[in-house]
């Protein structure tokens, strides 16, 4: 299966995955549960607000974290294509260029 059928569940995970330790994740769930408590208590309006900015930052966070995976999939794409291409020219005997390539590909990782 491609990596870019992922992107979208890997942001997920990654957002999950940061919400033990990351204080904008921590605040966004302290939003959403006094959005439940207010709710309960009847106090519609105000629970409503603070579910709304709640999930427009939860949003926000999400699609960071789809930046990032789509960057790092365009990224292990190239170097897979690079550390073809080095293949390719060593299997040819172009040794100097499958060694540049090489170096490259370890300068980036």
């Amino acid at each position: 299966m491609a990596l870019q059928s992922f992107p979208e569940k890997w942001a997920w995970q990654r957002a999950n995955e940061r919400a033990g330790s990351d204080e904008e994740i921590k605040s966004i769930y302290e939003k959403f549960t006094l959005a439940q408590k207010l709710e309960k208590e009847g106090r519609l309006k105000e629970a409503k607000a603070l579910y709304k900015e709640a999930a427009q930052r939860a949003r926000v966070v999400y699609i960071e974290e789809e930046e990032y995976v789509r960057d790092r999939v365009r990224f292990e794409q190239e170097l897979k294509r690079q550390r073809e291409l080095a293949e390719r020219y060593f299997e040819e005997g172009r040794l100097e260029e499958a060694k540049q390539l090489w170096r490259g590909i370890v300068e980036k990782d």
